[in-house]
């Protein structure tokens, strides 16, 4: 199912703001960026219209593009279900993983990914893109995914009373886990989980 994502200047999706982005603007940083070219490009799916720029089912990569052009224009963006996705989502999985899983890799993680992770733990996000930032994770190398699968882990630990199905539920499909593990999330201390996805995360353990 696609998922479309816009950059504007409004306060929502469907809003271009006092101050639409404009086609000379739009045009010239076209012009001075590459890899625009080839998204604008035929098939390259980045489209422009009434002030505002669309992508449908952006993966990582055309997400990091996408931060780097809503901070050229001043603009944000948002997602067809309402959701803002921000570029400072990475600095605040950072902040989460130096303080409860200080050995996995965060430098592996990049705006967009902190972006799709923030999706899977909204509790506003359509079910869409919840898929769509998953798959984003699904596909990172291992150092990577390592690092999304212990926020997820953090974020679930830190819930108060039960955690987030969604949470855990996308944790388990990310990374092979054992089921007990992950029924163990109120009874284990963050650092005892750290252990446990490091070593599954490194030897790939399946269920058993």
């Amino acid at each position: 199912m696609s998922y479309e994502v816009r950059v504007t200047r409004g306060r929502r999706f469907d809003d271009p703001g006092p101050r639409p982005i404009t086609e000379v603007e739009w045009s010239a940083l076209v012009a001075s960026t590459p890899v625009l070219e080839a998204l604008c490009a035929p098939g390259g799916g980045l489209t422009f219209g009434a002030g505002m720029l669309g992508f449908r089912s952006p993966p990582a990569e055309v997400f990091s593009v996408l931060f780097g052009v809503a901070a050229t224009l001043r603009a944000r963006i948002f997602g067809e279900d309402g959701h803002e996705y921000l570029a400072d989502a990475l600095g605040d999985v950072t902040r989460t993983l130096r303080v409860g899983f200080p050995q996995v890799p965060v430098g592996a993680l990049t705006a967009a990914h902190g972006a799709a992770l923030h999706v899977l733990d909204d509790p506003r996000a359509s079910a869409a893109a919840k898929s769509g930032a998953e798959a984003s994770i699904a596909a990172l190398d291992s150092d990577a995914r390592r690092a999304a699968l212990a926020w997820l882990v953090c974020r679930a630990v830190e819930c108060a009373g039960d955690p987030d199905p969604a949470v855990t539920n996308a944790a388990a499909r990310l990374l092979p886990t054992d089921p007990r593990l992950l029924a163990g999330l109120r009874r284990k201390p963050t650092d005892a989980w750290a252990a446990e996805v490091e070593l599954r995360s490194r030897e790939r353990l399946q269920p058993g």
